[in-house]
This record gives structure tokens, C-alpha cells and sequence, in this order.
């Protein structure tokens, strides 16, 4: 079974986050002082150690050495252009607007054809 990318970029930094905030939680409750200090210099190694694999797995997943080396062959025939955003996004809105009018003249369609089909079914059963 192969994972999304995504999902698994996701997941190891919810995972992270939520030792974050949980380690955050036991240091701000302060259960009674039993607990003893953790070193600095070892949540220094720890933290260290930590970010270096979500680098690792984020680079694995995320495909971005993938996408650089891309980037690298087509850098010299690639150009940036500048568009008028408020153009792009009334176009964009013109096009859904127009898709979901003929998705409600499909369920239209649907409802007129089905329903005679619909009210037979409900009398006999």
C-alpha cells in the first residue's frame, strides 16, 4: 500500500506538534515536583536529533528534491509573467459558476426523470 506524501508530512508533523504541546502541558502543570529537570544540553540533542529526521522525512515525501531537480533542467527556458489577479479570480468564479449551473440542470434532469420512477417504487414497497 502506498502512502500519500502529503499525508505522511502531515502526520509526522501532527505527530511532532503534539509531543510539542504535551511536553509544553507536563512542564507548565507542574505535578507536585516529583518529576526530575531534563538538562537543557539534552532537549538541546533531543530537539536536534528530532528535526533532523522530520527534514528527512518530510524531503522523502514531500517530493522536493524531485521538484529542484526539475526546476534546475527547465530554469533557463522558464519565465515568470505577471497576470491581474482580480482577472484570474473572476474568470475562476465565472467557470464555477457556469459548472454549477450545469450540475444543478443535471439534478434537474435526474429529478424529473426519477421521480415517477421514485413514487412507483414507494407504493409497492
Amino acid at each position: 500500500m502506498q502512502v500519500d506524501r502529503r499525508c505522511a508530512v502531515c502526520c509526522a508533523w501532527f505527530t511532532w506538534l503534539l509531543l510539542l504541546f504535551s511536553t509544553l502541558s507536563v512542564g507548565a502543570s507542574g505535578v507536585g515536583g516529583t518529576h526530575k529537570s531534563i538538562p537543557a544540553s539534552v532537549v538541546k540533542l533531543w530537539a536536534s536529533a528530532f528535526g533532523g529526521e522530520m527534514k528527512s522525512i518530510s524531503a522523502k515525501y514531500s517530493g522536493s528534491q524531485l521538484l529542484q531537480k526539475k526546476y534546475k533542467e527547465f530554469e533557463h527556458t522558464v519565465r515568470v509573467e505577471e497576470i491581474d489577479g482580480l482577472r484570474l479570480v473572476k474568470r475562476l468564479a465565472k467557470n464555477m459558476e457556469e459548472m454549477f449551473h450545469k450540475k444543478a440542470q443535471a439534478m434537474k434532469v435526474l429529478n424529473l426523470h426519477l421521480s415517477p420512477i421514485t413514487a412507483e417504487f414507494c407504493t409497492q414497497y
